[in-house]
């Protein structure tokens, strides 16, 4: 028995070795996109690093055309609150530290940021109440006035037919809904309602909730967004749910990943301060 433990060991030995070389020997290209990430940011993201060597490339230069793109129709700070927004309500504490900075060095506000999270736990509910809910249940034939009212309101912001707020318990619809209007539907706070739409957007692509998806891609166009910009907020969704998984499937430590982007702020805001000087 012993002998037999010991073969087994020396051949587990014998195949792990080989494969750990193998995975210590990044290829060209790999290595050429660790490199361009280290320059740019002065750290490798672990969520870039940590991806299969042969995903790699493509993965990185997804980071530079999508979050990293000055060109894009989104602006980097409406990019950030997007990806804060999904992040928050995943939830992954990685991503939300990430986003969270990286917004304010595009600009953002902590009130931007209060809206950005509130916008996308509104989202997060309003899914949940979708989806949650039976079509054969039961509703209210005759509301009260106070409902009636509420009922008009939400086919005025969101078109009628809306059948899973009359599901919604009656006595805190009202309540909800006021919510609604004054997180989502708000345009005077800090972000647009095209941006809060967007959150919106980006949160119910990826809960998912197709009849949220609809609602909110139809209102972001009512209220200015372009094709372009729906395009790219249902990205950063993706892009921000696939870094969530690395990070937390590869059980990133949460010290080193706050250093990690500090060190990427300090990087990224010394090269802007050097451009802005020539």
């Amino acid at each position: 028995m012993r002998n037999g433990l010991k073969w087994a060991a020396m051949v587990v030995v014998a195949v792990m070795t080989p494969m750990a070389a193998l995975a210590q020997q990044p290829s060209a290209e790999s290595a050429a996109a660790l490199a361009e990430a280290k320059s740019m940011l002065g750290v490798v993201p672990s969520f870039v690093s940590n991806q299969p060597d042969e995903a790699i490339a493509p993965f990185w230069e997804q980071v530079k055309t999508l979050a990293l793109n000055p060109n894009t129709a989104l602006s980097g700070k409406t990019k950030e609150l997007i990806g804060l927004g999904v992040a928050a309500q995943i939830p992954c504490k990685f991503c939300v530290y990430a986003h969270t900075e990286f917004a304010k060095l595009n600009g953002a506000t902590m009130r931007d940021v209060k809206e950005a999270v509130a916008t996308a736990g509104m989202a997060r509910e309003l899914s949940a109440m979708s989806n949650g809910q039976s079509t054969d249940a039961h509703t209210e034939l005759k509301p009260s006035a106070e409902l009636a009212s509420t009922y008009q309101e939400i086919d005025k912001a969101f078109g009628p037919g809306h059948e899973a707020f009359k599901r919604y318990p009656a006595a805190s619809l009202p309540s909800l809904w006021k919510q609604v209007k004054a997180v989502t539907l708000n345009g005077n706070g800090s972000l647009s309602v095209k941006e809060k739409l967007l959150v919106s957007l980006a949160v119910s692509s990826q809960t998912p909730s197709l009849a949220c998806v609809k609602d909110y891609t139809a209102a972001a166009r009512a209220n200015g967004a372009t094709e372009q910009e729906i395009q790219e907020a249902i990205a950063i969704a993706g892009y921000t749910r696939q870094a969530s998984t690395v990070l937390n499937g590869m059980q990133t430590d949460d010290a080193q990943w706050k250093r990690d982007i500090d060190g990427i702020i300090k990087h990224v805001t010394k090269m802007s301060k050097k451009t802005a000087s020539k």
